[in-house]
């Protein structure tokens, strides 16, 4: 490392925690150039990065979001012989960031399926506006959503409920689940939820509807086989009902958390259900199971 960048790093490692700090040699083409990266000890994904280039220093939060359209930035140049002051104020930023005194604003990226980040000292946080979605801070102290996006397509296994003989009222030989709907309904009754009598079957499985807060639900259930000689997977998806809803595709607006609750409380409480993992819709469309969250058990 050059210079300054020795200077900049004996002040970092003097002034933060040794744990969660990465320090290194830029891959930039400039030699002896600093990067040094920081991890959230609570939101692992969460990166703080500090990089030396000539006389330049940016600092970078990324959140580990795909929809992020880049990480925060804030820059630091500084002339020769300015160096100390500069490194300075670089040191005193990241600690405020590290604290929380410095949050991450996220805000509306036009019409994109995107977000910009944004620092923000914690004390002049803008009131709830139409562009900003929230907010989030290093140890999460302070997270925030005003459009909360909750998960809504949930993973299981079981071997109780039958997957390999085919009723002779299914649509299709793959129509499994009826079970699995009828004890849903069962659980959801007895913990006071209104659920219709029945369930309803599609050409891939089942459904059932229920109210939460007065508002109907639907839970849509199917069954993916595994492997030879390998357990499936039974999946479910929370949906808003209603023709208009179908019609203008605003099933999955408006699902309130307080029905992904209801159905992952009875999975998590069965002894012989496991593996419950909860996913964004978006992300189990595209394949990106591995994004999943897994239930925790009380």
């Amino acid at each position: 490392m050059n210079e300054d960048a020795e200077l900049l790093a004996q002040l970092l490692a003097r002034e933060l925690p040794a744990n969660h700090f990465d320090l290194r040699e830029s891959d930039n083409p400039e030699p002896g150039s600093l990067t040094v990266e920081l991890s959230s000890p609570t939101r692992g994904e969460r990166k703080l990065f500090v990089r030396q280039i000539g006389n330049t220093v940016e600092v970078a939060y990324s959140s580990g979001k795909q929809t992020d359209a880049g990480p925060a930035e804030m820059q630091f140049v500084f002339n020769r012989g300015e160096q100390l002051e500069a490194f300075e104020s670089v040191v005193n930023f990241v600690k405020q960031v590290v604290n929380e005194e410095i949050v991450v604003v996220r805000e509306k990226f036009l019409l994109r399926r995107q977000t910009l980040l944004g620092f923000v000292a914690r004390s002049d946080k803008p009131t709830k506006k139409r562009r900003v979605l929230g907010y989030e801070s290093w140890v999460g102290t302070y997270d925030r959503q005003f459009r909360p996006e909750s998960r809504t397509v949930v993973t299981f296994r079981c071997s109780r409920f039958n997957t390999s003989e085919p009723r002779n009222y299914f649509i299709n030989d793959c129509c499994f689940g009826d079970d699995v709907a009828k004890w849903l309904i069962e659980q959801l009754s007895r913990a006071g939820y209104q659920c219709d009598e029945s369930a309803g079957q599609e050409d891939f499985g089942w459904y059932l509807t229920f109210r939460v807060s007065e508002i109907r639900h639907c839970f849509v259930i199917g069954y993916r086989p595994g492997a030879p000689d390998e357990l499936g997977d039974w999946i479910g998806s929370l949906e808003r009902t209603g023709f208009w809803r179908s019609w203008l595709g605003g099933r999955q607006r408006g699902i309130l958390p307080e029905a992904v609750g209801a159905i992952n409380q009875i999975l998590i409480n069965e002894k012989a259900v496991h593996d419950v993992t909860w996913h964004f819709k978006h992300d189990f469309d595209a394949g990106r199971e591995e994004r999943g969250l897994p239930a925790a058990r009380n």
